[in-house]
């Protein structure tokens, strides 16, 4: 089932020149605010351990509660968004997000901080409904440039953030990371609440609320989430990891009957799954996937040591260097990918950016006892991640009815860390270590079948998108 595509929405609310202008940079610090709850804490999660005395698998827990609750709570901020605004519910994201990060910075033990980082996952739903914001006040080319900013913005952050967090940790201790989210959270605040319009129009239809279908989609994804995320800890044959795949298996099975029998249900599973915008859910999916394996173990290579065989003994400083090229790759993937859509279409743009994904695999494969051409790879990596994330951005408001907008980039958001999550477990399994530490034997052909797989993720990850079917209007 493919849905009639209109390239282009017209703008459906007028603001002044001025306030249009000002737009786009405060949603773009919007999401730029929210990334920073997301990943910036990584890089000091052996610091946090040492301050509050807890074990790493403990400490695992600071990154994996904010992935659960933000990849549970991302489809149903865009239904909030439909239903009853996209700017109100952008500003209550944020507002949320800033005070989760304060209590964050002044937690005084893990309990607590677990509960600031579940509140910070509010903000996931920033990005879906900035997108949204931009589909209804944007239009022409304004509107594909804003999206590429959107885009590209999303990949750069999360470089940003992981480049950026030991530097600030160092200087301001573990509580100032939380301290610069909290910053950044409240300047986007400020920024949306002077800058940017609402949608003057959204969903105002009086349907009920799908509760059980929320309740089931809550229940199975959080459930399919923990089992990937924790496996590694709790044994991937230990009754544990069984149990939550079996939750998640019968609560997924559950959603999608309740759902099909529904006339306005949470997640419409025919469209998802079927026509383009499976595609393109597909496509977030292997994203995510693809990207975290190259996030978890080029700084495992730079950072490793050369006596397990496969490290390079880079010094933190001189591999961060290293690495901001692929930043600026996303970032610039992001933004062109709007000149390539509308040049040569969804399916060839997206075609591209798996094969860039597979091109940087292929170099890490082969060169990753060097240190420039894994940099160079992880350049190509950076430009199809952020090419592939705007074509998602891109795409899905065209296959869905207007009110439905923010929903269905939330659900592609949800599918995006979905992938992401199941990225993690997969690289971690083959290091051993999450830590990028030395005390488990970490060979340079463990890198070597790792990039291996990569490549051939991304090559069958570039046939799948040959499905895509290009619209007339595209």
């Amino acid at each position: 089932m493919t849905l009639p595509l209109t390239r282009i929405r017209a703008p459906r609310s007028s603001r002044s020149g001025r306030r249009s202008r000002a737009t786009l940079p405060a949603l773009c610090l919007a999401v730029l605010s929210f990334l920073l709850t997301q990943t910036l804490v990584i890089p000091v999660l052996p610091k946090l351990g040492e301050s509050l005395s807890v074990s790493p698998t403990a400490l695992g827990w600071i990154v994996t509660t904010n992935l659960l609750f933000g990849a549970v709570l991302v489809p149903i901020m865009g239904l909030l968004g439909d239903r009853f605004g996209h700017r109100r519910v952008l500003l209550l994201a944020l507002t949320v997000m800033t005070m989760a990060s304060v209590l964050a910075a002044l937690s005084p033990n893990l309990i607590a901080l677990l509960v600031a980082r579940a509140i910070q996952a509010v903000g996931t739903g920033t990005f879906p409904l900035a997108l949204t914001i931009v589909q209804f006040n944007f239009s022409g080319e304004s509107q594909r440039s804003a999206v590429g900013w959107l885009s590209g913005v999303l990949g750069l952050g999360s470089a940003v953030a992981l480049i950026s967090g030991g530097l600030i940790a160092d200087v301001f201790g573990w509580r100032g990371l939380f301290g610069t989210m909290a910053v950044a959270g409240l300047l986007a605040l400020v920024a949306s609440i002077l800058f940017v319009p609402d949608t003057a129009e959204w969903n105002r239809k009086t349907d009920p609320i799908d509760w059980a279908g929320t309740a089931l989609f809550v229940l199975a994804l959080s459930s399919l989430l923990l089992g990937i995320s924790q496996g590694s800890t709790f044994g991937w044959s230990s009754w544990q990891t069984a149990i939550t795949f079996l939750v998640a298996a019968a609560g997924m099975t559950a959603l999608v009957l309740v759902e099909l029998k529904l006339p306005n249900p949470l997640l419409d599973i025919r469209i998802l799954v079927l026509g383009n915008l499976g595609v393109v859910n597909a496509l977030a999916f292997l994203l995510g996937f693809v990207s975290f394996l190259f996030y978890i173990v080029v700084p495992a290579i730079m950072l490793g040591s050369r006596q397990t065989g496969g490290g390079m003994d880079i010094p933190v400083i001189e591999a961060t260097l290293y690495m901001v090229p692929n930043a600026v790759a996303v970032f610039a993937g992001g933004r062109i990918a709007a000149t390539l859509v509308r040049k040569y279409g969804d399916r060839a743009t997206a075609v591209l950016a798996m094969i860039c994904l597979f091109i940087g695999a292929v170099g890490m494969a082969c060169g990753h006892d060097s240190v420039w051409p894994i940099m160079w790879s992880y350049v190509a990596v950076g430009s199809g991640i952020g090419i592939g994330f705007s074509c998602c951005s891109q795409f899905v408001p065209t296959l869905v009815p207007t009110g439905r907008i923010a929903t269905a980039l939330g659900i592609n958001t949800m599918i995006r860390t979905v992938g992401q999550a199941s990225g993690t477990p997969v690289a971690t399994t083959f290091l051993t270590s999450v830590a990028l530490t030395d005390q488990r034997v970490v060979t340079s052909t463990t890198y070597a079948i790792l990039f291996t797989f990569a490549a051939v993720v991304s090559g069958l990850g570039a046939l799948m998108c040959l499905l895509i079917r290009q619209s007339k209007n595209s």
